[in-house]
């Protein structure tokens, strides 16, 4: 089967507009995804030569919280069929100690612990109203 096209435009803008919607710096994507802040910088300015390995787009895109629809579009506009390259989906309790947890909080602006705590209460929310109701 023949690889996309590379779409590197696309790529770009999909990620920059990921990581500015979650308000975080090139540097903080690369620590999450575990790649280089370089990597991450030619992505977004179109720079990056040749195709971008699919196990990066995954991590970057985990970093971003993309939804499997994002990820398999980044994917694509890296060059790569994502029915070979996509993450399998989710399931179970999600893996990440207390300390990871902790960690990862404390690296958050302080907008950004708002933004997590208001969601995390919507959420709590919705789950006690689903509960309440069953």
């Amino acid at each position: 089967m023949k690889q996309p096209t590379p779409q590197p435009a696309e790529l770009a803008n999909l990620v920059r507009t990921a990581r500015e919607a979650l308000d975080i710096s090139q540097i903080a994507v690369a620590r999450a995804a575990r790649v280089s802040r370089a990597l991450v910088q030619s992505i977004e300015a179109e720079t990056h030569p040749g195709r971008v390995r699919p196990d990066n787009i995954r991590a970057i895109g985990a970093a971003l919280q993309f939804t499997s629809e994002q990820e398999r579009e980044a994917l694509r506009f890296a060059g790569h069929d994502p029915d070979q390259h996509a993450t399998a989906p989710r399931v179970g309790r999600p893996t990440v100690s207390e300390r990871q947890l902790v960690e990862t909080v404390s690296n958050l602006s302080p907008r950004q612990r708002q933004l997590a705590h208001a969601l995390l209460n919507e959420l709590g929310g919705k789950a006690s109203a689903e509960a309440g109701a069953a």
